[in-house]
């Protein structure tokens, strides 16, 4: 975030409406090569990336870096994976789809150093407090270090809920 608001937040100071090929008005003034805040945003705020060719299983861990909320979707050869998230003083909360043919490992992070003590699948209990419950949708749920991640096996739209 300081990286993209050094480097591209001067191209605004200075008046840009798009991604210049260069860090100053000398060049073309909307380059696709200088969308790298796009990107970026995708690939670590969203976290989404594929694990497997094609997209066939892919991870969403998203990085809070002091954000309330954060909303995008990513082209993936299976079709668009949207995802959004808020989080408050005691709640997570992540939406998104996943495409036909695909499965999700998704990262339920911490917030600085307290873990997910609860986490919901569309309402209802899949995780508390190191024990999983039966879901046919979630292959496994585990605690990592830096939350509680879990493989999502079932196509469609999800709303993972975590209480801290």
């Amino acid at each position: 975030i300081a990286e993209v608001k050094e480097r591209w937040g001067s191209l605004l100071d200075q008046g840009a409406t798009a991604f210049w090929g260069n860090w100053d008005r000398h060049n073309t003034l909307a380059a696709g090569w200088a969308s790298t805040p796009a990107y970026y945003f995708a690939t670590t705020i969203l976290g989404l990336r594929p694990l497997k060719p094609g997209f066939q299983v892919f991870a969403v861990e998203p990085h809070i870096v002091g954000l309330d909320w954060a909303k995008g979707s990513f082209p993936s050869l299976k079709g668009e994976i949207p995802v959004s998230w808020t989080v408050n003083a005691g709640e997570f909360r992540l939406e998104g789809e996943i495409p036909e043919g695909t499965s999700a490992e998704i990262l339920i992070p911490s917030k600085g150093t307290v873990k997910p003590r609860e986490v919901r699948l569309d309402g209802r209990k899949i995780w508390k407090t190191g024990k999983s419950s039966r879901n046919k949708a979630v292959q496994w749920v585990k605690a990592e270090e830096d939350g509680v991640r879990l493989h999502l096996t079932r196509t469609g739209k999800y709303e993972l809920t975590a209480q801290y």
